[in-house]
């Protein structure tokens, strides 16, 4: 009795350290193979890939992981089929997950210059995906010929503000630069824009004739004053009114002076000088009699007295201004 129990201990223990050196695989592949086998503690993923009989391939990723008690799990990521056509030959290559520029390197085949892939190399493939990688190069060439064509002559501003010198290239690139940005960008729209050129040229000498009696063509100077002017549509007598002001109160004429009267006038919505002169007139002071400070014996004021009517002084101002331009004055030598 004493024997079998001795013996019965001796396989328990047996049994014990047995089962501690084995494991519980569980083996799959992405196909859907699978296998369970009870392998040593110490066997390689390839031992257990061979007892199981699912083998791994190229190109297939193997991931093995080990778990406590005794139990693992080994999965076999299979790859997919890409083909690759470059200089004129054909690359397979095999996947688990990537894209094209993947494929490429997987295949050792790389890009230079201009040379780009179909599809892109950010695009993901898949299993039989196809790429085609394109060689670029190139190759510089002149070759000189004669072409027909007509010729059409267009006058632009410049034709109209530089007639006394001769139109250079620069000047032509710069008044294109202007015609773009104004907006000016077909035949129509330049057809247009020139006749709009040649009245301003045109109005801006029959100013220039009525203000200094000078026959000639604005310089740019003078032209944006012009430009202006005739934009706001001041009147002849209005512009004539304006430059006598001028010369009345520097002596000399200023444009930008001149430019501020009618500003200002065109901003009070004066458009007559009748207008001015009306405006000009309410803004004088009217003459009123001083009042008497109060006194212990005042002075009677004289019978009939009153305030001296905005009007006399209006004529007063009048004869004296006409007294002051007249060559002279009565009792005095001229």
């Amino acid at each position: 009795m004493l024997a079998f129990c001795v013996m019965v201990v001796c396989l328990v223990a047996t049994l014990g350290v047995t089962a501690a050196n084995l494991r519980l695989t569980y083996v799959t592949d992405s196909n859907g193979a699978r296998q369970v086998l009870l392998t040593d503690a110490d066997a390689s993923p390839a031992q257990v890939m061979h007892l199981s009989g699912i083998r791994s391939e190229e190109g297939d990723e193997v991931y093995y992981t080990a778990f406590s008690g005794n139990l693992a799990s080994l999965n076999i990521e299979r790859a997919f089929s890409v083909s690759i056509t470059a200089d004129g030959q054909e690359y397979p290559v095999k996947l688990v997950f990537g894209t094209v520029a993947d494929a490429l390197e997987r295949a050792g085949i790389t890009l230079e210059g201009d040379d780009y892939t179909e599809p892109a190399l950010d695009h993901v493939v898949t299993a039989g995906s196809k790429i085609v990688v394109h060689r670029v190069d190139y190759e510089e060439r002149v070759e000189t010929q004669a072409i027909p064509y007509d010729t059409q002559y267009v006058y632009t501003s410049l034709y109209f503000r530089n007639t006394g010198r001769t139109t250079t290239l620069p000047l032509i690139r710069r008044e294109a630069v202007k015609w773009e940005k104004a907006g000016i960008t077909t035949l129509d729209a330049a057809d247009a824009h020139l006749q709009r050129m040649s009245r301003l040229d045109s109005r801006g000498t029959e100013i220039l004739q009525l203000l200094f009696g000078e026959s000639r063509t604005p310089v740019p100077q003078e032209r944006d004053y012009l430009e202006s002017w005739i934009r706001l549509g001041f009147s002849d007598e209005l512009l004539l009114l304006a430059r006598d002001r001028t010369l009345f109160n520097l002596q000399e004429f200023k444009w930008s002076y001149m430019n501020s009267i009618l500003n200002r006038w065109h901003k009070e919505g004066l458009t007559t000088p009748a207008a001015v002169e009306a405006t000009e007139r309410g803004r004088r002071p009217v003459y009123q009699k001083p009042q008497a400070r109060p006194s212990a014996g005042p002075s009677p004021a004289p019978s009939g007295a009153s305030p001296v009517a905005s009007s006399d002084v209006d004529r007063m101002f009048q004869e004296l201004a006409r007294a002051a331009q007249s060559p002279g004055t009565p009792g005095k030598e001229p």
